[in-house]
């Protein structure tokens, strides 16, 4: 049986949803799939290729601060999930990309429904190619509609401090004009800014109304009032990813 690795960042959230995808098509086409997560070791991914020899790689690549390191995956068929790239490998490699375009698009349409006097973007924490895409293209869709110029949290937060993420983040809220809409990069983000919003005696959604991504049930469902998310096939990727590969191999 033909062995394929899976780097991702962590088993967690849509990378593990992502994964789950690429295991469906692997039962298709014969292969075993391994995980490997490199957050959790600082082995280079040249010494798993190098044990498992396998036949191809997919390459999670949201969650990695700066450009992915291309020639540690290359020795083999790869296909690379959210990449960052160096210019020189634009358009030359096997990639699968979200539609950064298409979740802002959504966010506008529902948001603009409330008619709001001021539209907000809160990122992910850190530096993330995905949510700094999705904060660029909510940017454009306002300008092309002629809202009033986009409000970005720029705060560069960390789960490790959590409660200066949630008093700044409250204050950043309490100077918006009301009623605003927010486009939260992703669903733990949306809660975040729920929690906030709660903090600085802003209703929810009367004076904040607020939108996130990934449709993660337990958060949205759980939280009062629910929140409204936009849902992100996330299985969906692993299963282009590893049909991606297959081509590859074909070829």
């Amino acid at each position: 049986m033909k062995t394929v690795l899976f780097f991702t960042d962590i088993h967690t959230g849509v990378h593990a949803a992502e994964y789950a995808g690429v295991c469906d098509r692997a039962r298709h086409y014969g292969w075993r799939v391994v995980e490997i997560e490199y957050a959790r070791t600082d082995r280079p991914a040249e010494e798993f290729i190098a044990e498992w020899n396998p036949c191809g790689v997919i390459v999670e690549c949201g969650n990695l601060i700066g450009e992915v390191d291309v020639p540690a995956y290359t020795s083999v068929p790869a296909v690379f999930i959210d990449p960052r790239l160096p210019a020189s490998c634009a358009g030359r490699l096997f990639t699968v990309e979200q539609d950064a375009g298409a979740f802002a698009a959504h966010a506008y349409r529902e948001l603009a429904k409330l008619r709001p006097k001021a539209y907000g973007f809160t990122g992910w924490c850190g530096w993330q190619i995905w949510s700094e895409r999705r904060r660029e293209a909510f940017a454009r869709i306002l300008r092309r509609n002629g809202e009033p110029e986009l409000r970005a949290f720029d705060m560069r937060w960390t789960r490790a401090d959590l409660l200066s993420f949630r008093r700044n983040l409250a204050e950043w809220l309490g100077r918006l004009p009301l009623p605003c809409g927010i486009f939260a990069a992703n669903d733990e983000t949306a809660e975040r800014v729920a929690e906030a919003c709660t903090k600085a005696g802003l209703a929810c959604p009367d004076d904040v109304a607020i939108i996130g991504v990934d449709n993660d049930i337990v958060r949205c469902e759980n939280h009062e009032p629910m929140l409204s998310s936009i849902a992100y096939d996330c299985e969906g990727v692993g299963r282009t990813a590893a049909d991606l590969l297959a081509e590859q191999l074909r070829r």
